[in-house]
């Protein structure tokens, strides 16, 4: 199956997520900040990012900027997973070419599934 990235410094919203990732039968990788993800991201080069916009170190819309300035990275699939429920946020995340935009709650799971496997 593929590897998917999951990019979340709330260690508990991240154990859900991998959780639900696992049982779909993707191989997890996790990182808790925006330097993590880039250096998972160009080391493992995994098939799908999901990632949360508000990380310790950096915006997520900063984290994928350097991403897509990356040849190596530069077409790795990412979703934004965030609590920013706003238009402005959704055109920062267009904007900053994320693949799709999800928000935090994650109530409907079969939601994030879907994203995730129409972008695998």
């Amino acid at each position: 199956m593929s590897i998917v990235l999951i990019v979340e410094e709330n260690e508990g919203v991240r154990e859900y997520v991998k959780d639900h990732v696992l049982d779909w039968g993707h191989t997890v990788l996790e990182a808790g900040t925006g330097a993590g993800a880039i250096v998972a991201i160009r080391e493992l080069q995994p098939d799908l990012v999901v990632m949360d916009v508000e990380l310790p170190d950096m915006c997520g819309f900063d984290a994928v900027n350097l991403i897509r300035s990356d040849e190596s990275t530069a077409n790795t699939k990412v979703i934004a997973l965030t609590a920013l429920d706003s238009e402005e946020g959704r055109s920062k995340a267009k904007e900053a070419q994320f693949a799709h935009y999800l928000t935090k709650p994650i109530i409907d799971i079969d939601s994030l599934r879907d994203t995730m496997h129409a972008h695998l």
